[in-house]
């Protein structure tokens, strides 16, 4: 027993110190009964007088447990583990990667929206198209539209009393973007 000694006396102070950093140590607590000192081979801490407790404070003898981890690390031995959190990992990425490539479509959408009522607005004009709009001219309101998807934004046609866009990307995921 006295190997593991200072394994034990390890596990008591990072006990404790979890404990208080939960504010879960209370100092006025009782201190540990000599038997259960005794139990654990470790020295018995000197008594000390008796000080009110609050009825909040958690009184106990024994050493807090120490928890452990919520996942522990993967092995190089554990493949289909590995495998298994590389699946969870990957579906959660490819999930924000969609929302993201959908707000950058929403967004293309937006510039080109916007850049149209303003080219209608400056030219007196009712209809406005891609190439009216996007070009590295001088008189062009957005030098590129970058594609996150693959989808065409060539085709893009507004006219005043439209009320929406809307691009399909070759996929099939639909954006739609309310004027």
């Amino acid at each position: 027993m006295k190997n593991n000694l200072p394994g034990i006396l390890v596990g008591i102070a990072i006990g404790l110190f979890i404990a208080w950093l939960l504010g879960m140590f209370s100092p006025a607590s009782p201190p540990a009964t000599e038997s259960a000192a005794k139990t654990a081979d470790v020295p018995a801490a000197p008594a000390q007088p008796a000080a009110p407790t609050p009825a909040a404070a958690i009184k106990t003898a024994a050493a807090p447990a120490v928890a452990a981890p919520a996942s522990p690390p993967v092995k190089a031995s554990q493949p289909a583990t590995a495998a298994l959190q590389a699946a969870g990992d990957q579906a959660a990425f490819d999930k924000v990667r969609k929302q993201s490539e959908i707000k950058a479509m929403t967004n293309n959408l937006r510039m080109l929206s916007t850049a149209s009522e303003q080219y209608m607005l400056d030219k007196g004009v009712t209809a406005a198209g891609y190439y009216d709009l996007v070009g590295t001219g001088t008189d062009n309101y957005i030098r590129a539209i970058n594609p996150v998807m693959g989808e065409d934004y060539s085709g893009f046609y507004l006219t005043q009393h439209d009320t929406q866009v809307m691009i399909v990307a070759p996929d099939g995921t639909t954006v739609t973007f309310n004027l």
